[in-house]
């Protein structure tokens, strides 16, 4: 067979669809997904971004007349059942003008119908003729050849995207944005979140999946993104071109992925993970003050091991983690939502992603900003009832994924990216009143997973680090800050307090490791923002370097509380 272009996972074919099936291997595919003609093209008007168009997509959705428009799906139909293997499933796309009469062959054929899915459309074109009620759904069979084939359907991945509740047969998902047809436009275009989902709930990773009528190949996007190999086939040269250029532009995204995933041929200063939360005290913008006063032992890579016994955002992690090596890498919170977080990343990165997918789509597609914080305020309290009533230390699980996911999701949602705990343990930060928001950044959080397979992940109190600590470790301590006189200092990140009789214990800590041959590096409050006269810390580590330098707070209930201070650098070392 002549393919219109063809790699290892993609075959497009621009040919008569009858003519492409009938050259496919018998059985050699696993899951069909077909959008035929409607024929609904009848010179009547729609609705497109407020303009009257013809709903006429081409002579090929122009109706032949009953019977003939049922002889061509009775054709394709069984052309498809050739290809497709025993245990093989087909979802078919369609509206009044044809499903029903689709259904009724594939019953005549012997198949079983597995589910009939509504899609609404909430944002459905408006009824301009104001006669009848306002189209805005389509409907998706889902079949099998037969009543005991054994099919594929991934029960734990379809409840994530309803909040961990089984999966229901009314699918909620807008129409095609423009930021997908941005290659070119194509009448009929499916919503790649509504592929993503029969996809990933019916096949496997490396399934072969089949779009007779592929159109734009949005069945094909999907299909790649996820892992599965694509044929498309499609009569019209132009369309196959557009699912050409937007298939190629998913591979070429992919790229950097694919070295991710290899492992072996990853360069961490070309791909550099940063934060995926916002977090109070994070030292993104300290950066090059910290990195000035690095020990020499770092520089000249005598150093093994890196520690930081409260990773919070993890900033300077991430950065130095770019540049250096280290034979081993410990990180460690208290929080243990947080810890929860990067486990979950480092083990199921890719069911993370999924399901933030889900959050941040369903936030987005909410019209009202009181519908947008009613969401909010059921995701919260769903992260709060699972607080402390899931394993922390137990294997990945569907439950901690999605937990994960409330945190994630939590955070880029709520006022101001802050993670405050009351005295129970309850987040209780409000809804940030946000019109869209942007969860994840994919890129990001495959690099953050990719760092976090050689990192060994803790969580509890900071000394629980100490068993891994020798001569050739450095060891950045960013603790609670201990709150200024007088001032706003934030110190909720959980319901255990830190005061000074534990900032006196971190001192302890500090000079153990030092004793141990360990370097250290510790920021810290400036009581002297408040108090000239509060020595506190000038005391407390009296017998090490410690360095003043000009912080600018970022996150802070009240405004008034952001703006520039001094902190502190306590160090065991000369800096050079």
């Amino acid at each position: 067979m002549k393919y219109y272009y063809e790699d290892h996972n993609i075959k497009l074919i621009n040919e008569d669809t009858m003519k492409a099936l009938s050259k496919i291997p018998k059985a050699s595919v696993d899951m069909i997904f077909s959008d035929p003609p409607y024929f609904l093209s009848n010179n009547g008007i729609t609705c497109e971004n407020g303009k009257m168009v013809s709903v006429n997509k081409g002579e090929w959705d122009a109706s032949k007349g009953f019977k003939e428009d049922v002889k061509f799906h009775e054709k394709w139909l069984k052309k498809c059942d050739r290809v497709l293997k025993d245990n093989g499933t087909i979802w078919i796309s369609g509206t009044y003008h044809c499903i029903h009469q689709i259904t009724y062959i594939l019953l005549k054929m012997g198949y079983y119908i597995i589910n009939e899915v509504v899609w609404y459309k909430p944002n459905a074109a408006p009824n301009l003729g104001c006669r009848c009620l306002t189209a805005s759904h389509e409907i998706l069979i889902w079949a099998k050849k037969s009543k005991k084939a054994k099919h594929v359907f991934h029960y734990d991945i379809a409840k994530t995207f309803n909040e961990g509740k089984q999966l229901r047969s009314l699918w909620k998902i807008s129409t095609t944005p423009k930021a997908e047809k941005r290659f070119g436009k194509h009448p009929t275009q499916k919503p790649l979140n509504l592929l993503d989902r029969i996809i990933k709930i019916s096949t496997n990773e490396n399934d072969v999946i089949l779009d007779p009528f592929c159109g734009s190949s949005t069945t094909g996007v999907s299909a790649v993104t996820n892992n599965r190999r694509y044929i498309g086939i499609d009569n019209n040269e132009e369309f196959v071109n557009l699912s050409k250029m937007r298939l190629l532009d998913i591979v070429d995204e992919n790229k950097e992925e694919i070295i991710i995933n290899k492992g072996e041929n990853l360069n961490m200063n070309n791909i550099k993970a940063k934060p995926f939360l916002k977090w109070a005290g994070g030292k993104a913008k300290l950066i090059p003050d910290i990195e000035s006063r690095y020990p020499e032992k770092l520089k000249n890579q005598s150093i093994n091991t890196y520690i930081e016994p409260f990773i919070g955002g993890g900033a300077l992690f991430f950065d130095i983690t770019s540049k250096y090596d280290f034979d081993r890498i410990v990180i460690n919170d208290i929080n243990k939502e947080l810890i929860l977080t990067y486990r979950v990343i480092k083990d199921s990165v890719n069911e993370l992603i999924g399901v933030l997918t889900q959050y941040q789509n369903k936030y987005n597609e909410l019209e009202s900003i009181e519908e947008k914080q009613e969401y909010f305020y059921n995701i919260r309290e769903m992260f709060n009832a699972g607080k402390g009533n899931i394993d922390y230390n137990d294997t990945i699980n569907e439950e901690s994924i999605r937990h994960a996911a409330y945190m994630i999701f939590l955070n880029k949602s709520c006022f101001n990216g802050l993670y405050r705990e009351n005295k129970k343990g309850g987040f209780n930060v409000p809804f940030g009143k946000k019109k869209t928001v942007n969860t994840f950044e994919e890129d990001n959080l495959l690099a953050v997973n990719r760092i976090l397979q050689k990192t060994i992940i803790l969580n509890g109190d900071f000394e629980g680090v100490e068993e891994y600590i020798d001569e050739n470790t450095f060891i950045y301590l960013d603790p609670p800050y201990r709150p200024l006189k007088d001032k706003g200092s934030f110190k909720d990140y959980s319901k255990e307090e830190f005061n000074d009789d534990t900032q006196e214990r971190l001192r302890d800590f500090y000079k153990r490791a030092s004793d141990r041959g360990a370097v250290l590096m510790e920021s810290n409050s400036d009581p002297k923002n408040a108090d000239e006269d509060d020595l506190f810390f000038d005391e407390l580590y009296s017998e090490f370097k410690i360095d003043r330098i000009s912080a600018a707070r970022s996150i802070n209930s009240k405004g008034t509380g952001r703006g520039k201070v001094s902190e502190i650098l306590v160090m065991n070392y000369n800096v050079e």
